[in-house]
């Protein structure tokens, strides 16, 4: 199989996202977290992790 590689850019739905997380918002990114700690642990991504740039 032939691998194939892919970028995703996760928009946040506001500047402060990350600094000011209601109790839900936190919840759903720790979800997402776990999905991609296990997609790295089968081999299946090989980075992953949060980019802050001021620039957006």
């Amino acid at each position: 199989m032939d691998k194939r590689y892919f970028a995703v850019k996760l928009i946040p739905s506001r500047p402060s996202f990350a600094q000011d997380l209601t109790d839900d918002e936190r919840a759903v990114m720790q979800q997402h977290s776990a999905y991609w700690r296990s997609m790295m642990a089968e081999e299946k991504v090989l980075v992953f992790g949060p980019v802050l740039d001021p620039a957006g």
